[in-house]
């Protein structure tokens, strides 16, 4: 297994093998798509490997490691949100406390990986705070979430906190290229939407739900630039619900972002946003004061379309159409 850009991880796990003081509890940070799920992978790994290296790194080819790699080892589980909610019920979280005790299959350890802790409930933690304060012997936990702010401070305070940062744009592009699955043109397309997020990429090239919000916003963006208030309106109005609605503005607002950023900076280089090419356009059309305008549009859409007590999706779209066109 390759942890792209995760140094960090590696020279942790290698420590805590060779030390033989592995934590029982983690909590990996990082936006969604950054390789959280891979890098709980990789420590499950460093734990169980039968085969490791003299300096503590799995070998990543001994049964072990393979298993874990293919979701298929019986001592690694990965626990999923309720169909219903989508969160973890307590009535969940009881059954894994109870499953704890169940002695390990086919090895001396088991992991327990807990995906999203935002939808880990105040009720849910305390549920699993016992076990997560003394866990047997052979009991480990792995969270992950975008900050550790989604835990109550007691779970932080028994877990070793790691942030899982994005690749580099090259390191992105030699994950991609390993896949073995796309073109380079292909590759270079996702990387300028997504950056060093191999997971959002990888969701790009598939037209998965990146591509779609992607795509959106650099229409939006282009719509903008051309005065277009039809098409700008057209796509706003057309998100699915409220939650989709704020993603295109928060990416969007990126997209303004940028272009303030390669004013003051003459370059692309900290650009973040999906649409290089019209953040750059927009820096050429538009003032620092303009832009910090769109921004404050931008939030207040957000903030209408939220609230329980404003304005539907159409409606807030309406309203954010023709600040932008006046501004712009």
């Amino acid at each position: 297994m390759k942890l792209y850009s995760k140094d960090n991880i590696k020279q942790l796990a290698s420590s805590m093998k060779n030390s033989g003081r592995f934590s029982h509890g983690f909590i990996l940070t990082g936006e969604p798509g950054s390789g959280r799920k891979t890098a709980a992978k990789y420590l499950a790994m460093a734990r169980l490997c039968a085969s490791p290296a003299s300096d503590g790194t799995p070998c990543g080819v001994c049964r072990e490691c393979r298993r874990i790699e293919n979701d298929s080892h019986p001592d690694v589980k990965w626990l999923e949100g309720d169909t219903d909610s989508g969160g973890y019920s307590v009535a969940h979280i009881r059954d894994t406390v109870a499953d704890v005790y169940v002695m390990p299959n086919d090895t001396d350890a088991k992991f327990y990986i807990i995906p999203e802790g935002e939808k880990l409930l105040a009720a849910a933690q305390n549920a699993l705070l016992k076990i997560v304060e003394e866990p047997p012997e052979y009991g480990y936990f792995i969270f992950t979430a975008k900050s550790p702010s989604a835990f109550l401070p007691t779970i932080i305070s028994r877990t070793v906190t790691v942030g899982v940062g994005e690749c580099t744009r090259e390191e992105c592009i030699a994950a991609l290229t390993d896949m073995g699955k796309y073109s380079e043109e292909d590759i270079l397309r996702a990387v300028s939407a997504c950056r060093g997020n191999i997971g959002k990429c990888v969701s790009y090239l598939e037209k998965g739900e990146m591509y779609e919000l992607c795509t959106a916003v650099q229409d939006i963006a282009a719509a903008l630039i051309s005065s277009d208030s039809y098409t700008v309106l057209k796509i706003l109005s057309s998100r699915k619900n409220r939650e989709d609605f704020r993603t295109v503005l928060n990416m969007l607002d990126c997209v303004i972002r940028d272009s303030a950023v390669i004013q003051i900076m003459g370059s692309r280089t900290a650009v973040t946003g999906c649409a290089e090419n019209a953040s750059e356009t927009l820096a050429s059309m538009i003032t620092r004061d303009r832009a910090q305008k769109l921004h404050e549009v931008i939030t207040e859409a957000e903030y209408l379309c939220s609230s329980a007590l404003n304005c539907n999706v159409q409606a807030a779209a309406c309203c954010v159409t023709d600040a932008l066109s006046k501004i712009i």
